[in-house]
């Protein structure tokens, strides 16, 4: 990936506990296959034909979501329509610790279900999608 290189160029011998890892962006950035904002000359349809779709970070805090369960379930489904549970979890985390819940998956009961698997889809991950 050209951005945890370009990251790990600008941050040398910072340590093995700040080594350049997306795991440190988890709450603060989310990773979306999008055109770049910087290829706006570019059709989409000529972007969308490219056999694998350019990957981007984009800044999406947790801290500038909405603090209650349903309104950060909302928000969140409202940025995708299908997450990962990997991908859920730094977002509703603090959820958990202040209620009754005692996991993410308990609370995403009551927030969203199981997506139908399609083809070509790994078996193994769930994606979740709004109830």
């Amino acid at each position: 990936m050209q951005f945890i290189e370009k990251w790990h160029e600008l941050t040398p011998g910072v340590g093995a506990a700040y080594e350049p890892n997306t795991n440190i962006l988890k709450d603060i950035a989310i990773v979306v296959s999008k055109v770049s904002p910087m290829q706006v000359d570019v059709p989409i349809m000529a972007a969308q034909a490219e056999e694998e779709p350019s990957l981007y970070l984009k800044y999406f805090p947790r801290q500038g979501l909405p603090s209650t369960q349903e309104g950060r379930f909302k928000a969140l489904f409202k940025e995708r329509s299908k997450w990962k549970l990997v991908d859920l979890e730094p977002y509703a985390e603090d959820l958990v610790e202040n209620s009754s819940f005692k996991t993410v998956q308990e609370l995403l009961v009551k927030y969203a279900k199981v997506a139908p698997k399609e083809d070509g889809e790994e078996e193994d991950v769930d994606w979740y999608i709004a109830n």
